[in-house]
């Protein structure tokens, strides 16, 4: 059984878009892939955290070798940090023990969810194609558009506007 580690990078070494779906098709019932493309690519979650912090994966006070257990201490810490439990200081802390814990590929892995890049070229879609409804592909915002006879066309009578009153400036007096 190949590691989450080695199937990232068959992904990344493949170009063609094909190969990488039936790469990832093969692996579909790895619970550990699906749950990296989610942490990596899902666009409503966000870890607060810009800057990796240093780490050396020699130096650490304690070494986790077993792969399911170095699974949920990163599920807990990336749960910790998008729901804003642990912040600053303490946030880079915990993710750098996270990171010394592991060994040198689930360290690099776990850079990756950091920086929303599973580092294989496979998009939201992609993934979609393999997992159903495992991210969000296009998320409908409310953006204004330009004037256009076309996008007038577009509209579903009938159409509600919402007329608020200006809030009038109060001049305070001078003092």
């Amino acid at each position: 059984m190949m590691t989450l580690y080695e199937i990232i990078d068959l992904v990344a070494r493949t170009t063609s878009t094909n190969e990488k779906v039936k790469i990832l098709e093969n692996h579909k019932s790895n619970e550990l892939l699906k749950f990296y493309f989610k942490a990596c690519l899902d666009t409503s979650v966000q870890y607060f955290i810009k800057k990796i912090p240093e780490y050396s994966t020699e130096i650490a006070a304690y070494k986790v070798d077993d792969g399911e257990y170095f699974l949920s201490w990163t599920n807990a810490c990336l749960t910790k940090l998008s729901s804003r439990t642990i912040t600053g200081n303490v946030a880079i802390l915990e993710l750098k023990m996270l990171l010394q814990a592991g060994t040198k590929e689930q360290a690099k892995l776990v850079e990756n969810i950091i920086r929303r890049d599973p580092k294989c070229n496979a998009a939201a879609a992609l993934v979609n194609r393999v997992w159903e409804g495992l991210l969000p592909e296009d998320i409908k915002l409310c953006k204004a558009m330009a004037y256009s006879s076309k996008n007038m066309k577009n509209i579903k009578y009938p159409a509600y506007s919402a007329n608020v009153p200006l809030m009038p400036f109060r001049v305070s007096p001078a003092r």
